[in-house]
């Protein structure tokens, strides 16, 4: 079958990366067209939503790569959110539109959704849900905030947690902390980094290594320690490298904390807000609490396919 694979993808940020690399992997059956915001060889624009984006991109292919395919999937991550921006839920948005204007079945998988502070970014998010073939939550704070739209939402969890199992590495801790850092991380990160001692060896993994904010957290953790090194995190083997040698982890990212609970680090995970998802994906280095998970992310996985299967 052909499918078109919507996510946060060409921005540059590792996670959205690995999870385009989970799609691609694990459902070698399907016959994707991946929309990008820096399109790449046999990949898309994704469809634009300003008058510049409109004449700058080649939209009228990704229109037309919709219409000729069997379903759309939007592929993982918080894609309906309106936490940074209202104009997230109006891009992917136009792009559910679209799919239903020429009749193509439209797939929400691992999404995670919410939350909203405004009245049209959650109005769009419950709209295309509703309108979805098929729905599947990563998180129990999304499934609360759409249980109440739809009945027959699947909960699962983040399936780069299964890729990460696949690529995780024997445990050869040497005695050094790794480090995972937001582009705006603040005082909980810097106050958790206060614990680790000025003699070790420390590593900075940057997820956005492009964006100045993270460049800049970089600097101000290599002035605590000035022996410190920094690492770009590219792809999913790089990171679990990295881990099978950390002796323990400080994380303010939600696909590090995962990574680290699937490589068996001992992890301090630094929250944004109470019930946030990084909140949740600290129960993950609780006994049994990984195996659940699993199992979680594997059911998603299956219910995903046999939807993709109806659908062709």
């Amino acid at each position: 079958m052909k499918a078109v694979l919507i996510g946060n993808y060409g921005v540059g940020n590792f996670g959205d990366e690995a999870l385009r690399e989970y799609f691609l992997t694990a459902y070698p059956e399907v016959a994707w067209t991946v929309l990008s915001a820096r399109p790449g060889t046999d990949e898309l624009p994704r469809l634009p939503i300003g008058v510049r984006s409109f004449f700058g991109t080649s939209w009228w292919k990704t229109v037309t790569a919709i219409r000729g395919s069997d379903a759309v999937v939007f592929g993982g991550g918080t894609l309906f959110t309106d936490i940074e921006s209202v104009r997230a839920c109006v891009l992917w948005g136009v792009h559910a539109f679209v799919a239903r204007f020429f009749r193509v079945p439209v797939h929400l998988a691992f999404q995670g959704v919410g939350p909203f502070k405004t009245a049209l970014g959650e109005g769009i998010a419950r709209r295309v849900l509703r309108c979805a073939r098929f729905v599947s939550v990563r998180d129990a704070a999304s499934l609360a905030r759409v249980r109440p739209w739809r009945a027959d939402v699947i909960e699962t969890f983040d399936p780069i947690f299964l890729l990460f199992l696949q690529r995780r590495k024997l445990r050869l801790p040497d005695s050094g902390i790794l480090l995972i850092p937001r582009h705006n991380s603040g005082e909980a990160f810097l106050r958790a980094c206060d614990a680790v001692p000025a003699n070790v060896s420390v590593t900075i993994a940057l997820f956005q290594s492009n964006r100045v904010g993270e460049a800049n957290m970089a600097d101000l953790l290599q002035a605590r320690f000035p022996c410190s090194t920094v690492r770009s995190i590219e792809d999913a083997d790089t990171l679990m490298d990295m881990l099978s040698h950390a002796e323990r982890c400080v994380c303010e990212r939600f696909h590090g904390a995962l990574a680290a609970a699937a490589a068996g680090v001992p992890t301090v995970v630094v929250t944004r807000a109470a019930g946030d998802k990084l909140d949740e994906v600290r129960a993950l280095f609780e006994p049994g609490a990984a195996d659940a998970a699993r199992s979680l992310a594997e059911a998603g996985e299956v219910s995903l396919r046999t939807a993709l299967a109806t659908a062709a």
